[in-house]
């Protein structure tokens, strides 16, 4: 008998058993390293999503603390008024050109609110970002009402 002839008759059938039983080990760990990677994949999507809304969240909260600071700069810019309790104000949007509007009136100034006849001092004029478009115009009344404009 030849080499080749004695190799391949020592070739057991538990060989080949065992020989199976590695492809099926070879196939069920490309299977599970398939199926890792596409979860891997699928996590990663997942943290990308998340971090988009953290990033949206940080632009939302910028902008709130921008407008808070901006209302905390409207509030230290109303004179203090120590010997006497403070009063309620409002604060209602002129229409530039109509009688009474912004462009006739002065921060100090006193002025009578149409058409409820109610008088005050104007405290504040100017634009407020967190307030629709014009000028906005904060009257503190003298009977320390809140007038609902």
């Amino acid at each position: 008998m030849s080499a080749a002839g004695s190799a391949y008759e020592a070739i057991t059938e538990a060989d080949i058993d065992a020989i199976a039983d590695m492809e099926e080990l070879r196939n069920i760990a490309k299977y599970f390293l398939r199926r890792d990677r596409e979860e891997d994949e699928q996590i990663e999507q997942r943290i990308g999503s998340l971090e988009q809304r953290l990033d949206q969240r940080d632009e939302q909260i910028g902008t709130l603390q921008a407008a808070l600071h901006e209302l905390k700069s409207f509030r230290e810019a109303q004179p203090a008024e120590a010997s006497t309790p403070k009063k309620r104000t409002t604060a209602k949007r002129a229409t530039p050109g109509s009688a009474g509007s912004a462009e006739d009136l002065r921060v100090g100034q006193r002025c009578k609110i149409k058409p409820s006849g109610k008088q005050g001092v104007v405290r504040f004029m100017g634009k407020v970002s967190v307030l629709p478009a014009g000028v906005w115009v904060r009257v503190e009344l003298d009977d320390g009402k809140t007038l609902d404009a």
